[in-house]
């Protein structure tokens, strides 16, 4: 049986100890010498469970206003300069606070004159599509950019290869992940691959490029892994669940 004296003994400094860091009221050390058990969790639930919940949520309404005040400021820069930076600016910013129909409705309204074929522009649309589920118009404008260097292995020609699936096109979202299967790099790329190969039935075949991504993560140099924990991460929960 563990001995309560010296725990609750223990308890009661630790308060003390933090009372006085914290320059807490003088009820309090009443509170704990008096009650030690009961006084002192009554003073951690106030000052350090309590307190941090508050921090919390304070945090949490600040984060909220100054969104919001960013997003009016930019609004009224539109109104008065309706440039195509400013456009692109504010549509970055609703993306942040997931107003993606907005995002969209700038976005598009960037692609005109010399314009009309942005890269940045029309890849941001494959992803806002996705995000909003219409993959009809993700696969639009992931086809406008096919042949496009920079598209060639950027993360958002996953949205649109798995926008290609969602449209039953199978054959050519599977030719689509094939295309960013790259040894050492395309890492999201790949575990999507992965992803998607079990998801049409292709077990076998998924897990044995789970297993070779797997190896080659493990051959990184250290600082390699490090900037890539994520990555070992995602491979760590994809082989728990599959395998």
């Amino acid at each position: 049986m563990i001995p309560l004296f010296p725990l609750i003994v223990g308890l009661q400094a630790y308060c003390l100890y933090h009372a006085y860091k914290n320059h807490a009221e003088q009820k309090w050390y009443w509170l704990i010498v008096l009650f030690p058990l009961l006084g002192c969790c009554i003073y951690i639930y106030y000052h350090l469970y309590s307190e941090r919940n508050t921090n919390m949520v304070t945090e949490g309404v600040e984060g909220v206003v100054i969104s919001n005040y960013r997003v009016e400021r930019m609004e009224n820069q539109l109104e008065h300069c309706s440039s195509m930076t400013n456009k692109i600016l504010l549509a970055d910013e609703y993306i942040e606070i997931e107003r993606f129909v907005d995002a969209i409705e700038l976005y598009e309204s960037c692609l005109v004159g010399f314009n009309k074929n942005d890269v940045g522009v029309l890849m941001k649309l494959v992803y806002l599509y996705h995000a909003i589920q219409n993959y009809e118009m993700a696969i639009v404008f992931g086809d406008r950019l096919m042949g496009d260097v920079s598209f060639k292995k950027s993360e958002e020609k996953i949205f649109y290869a798995w926008s290609l699936f969602e449209e039953n096109k199978l054959e050519l979202a599977e030719k689509t992940f094939k295309e960013m299967d790259v040894n050492f790099s395309n890492y999201p790329q790949r575990i999507e691959y992965i992803k998607f190969l079990d998801k049409i039935g292709k077990k076998s075949e998924a897990l044995a490029k789970l297993e070779k991504l797997n190896t080659e993560y493990n051959s990184l140099e250290p600082y390699r892994k490090k900037i890539l924990k994520n990555v070992g991460r995602e491979i760590w929960n994809l082989k728990n669940k599959m395998e």
